[in-house]
């Protein structure tokens, strides 16, 4: 049995009230379910789907903390830690189904139903788990990050180091839209980390030394 099939199994166990108050929901692909900052007024639950999960740091830059996650819920921990506004921003990457439902019965379930609650904090708790030992994966860590990261580890034996890759291969790569990668690399030549050469990068050894020595700072 899968996580969502266990979690429409929950739900069809909610009391009388909580699914008297249940909204069905589908939010398309690429459709923003919650805005950062927007306030916390609905819980969501999820059936089928998946989405990304968007944060922005203190300088502005938009990272994922969640890559093409399949969607279970969404708000519910910021009600569970009590907080008032959303901490992230959730885009749909494929159709989502599911349920909406107002703050004062979200938090009735987290604090009375334990089937839902030891669901959710199992689930939580496997996510954060399996985010952190993937030597991959850098959830924390803004685009520029992730592009510099990935420049640090090309061609080793070449100098100048040349990336030859199309502006959509490298968003999928950092996992940003194209117009990002555009904003980022004309950052990242300005400040002399890489140059460009019609559509090539090119990165010499003094340049790769800067890089990790930036990425080590960070």
């Amino acid at each position: 049995m899968t996580d969502q099939d266990k979690l429409k199994n929950i739900i069809s166990n909610f009391p009388l009230k909580i699914k008297k108050n249940l909204i069905p929901v589908v939010f398309k692909k690429n459709v923003a379910i919650i805005k950062e900052g927007d306030l916390v007024n609905y819980g969501y639950l999820f059936i089928s789907g998946s989405f990304d999960i968007i944060k922005t740091d203190i300088n502005e830059n938009k990272f994922i903390l969640a890559k093409d996650q399949e969607a279970f819920s969404c708000c519910l921990m910021d009600i569970y830690s009590n907080h008032k506004t959303q901490c992230s921003t959730v885009i749909a990457t494929t159709e989502i189904h599911g349920y909406k439902f107002p703050r004062k019965y979200a938090e009735l379930l987290l604090h009375s139903d334990t089937d839902f609650s030891i669901f959710l904090i199992t689930l939580w708790a496997n996510i954060f788990y399996t985010s952190n030992i993937s030597p991959t994966n850098y959830p924390l860590y803004p685009f520029k990050y992730k592009l510099l990261k990935y420049f640090s580890i090309q061609g080793k034996d070449q100098n100048p180091i040349i990336i030859n890759l199309s502006r959509n291969v490298l968003s999928e790569i950092i996992g940003c839209s194209k117009r990002t990668i555009f904003r980022l690399l004309k950052d990242l030549e300005m400040n002399e980390f890489i140059s460009i050469k019609k559509s090539d990068i090119y990165i010499s050894q003094k340049q790769v030394t800067n890089i990790k020595k930036y990425l080590y700072e960070w």
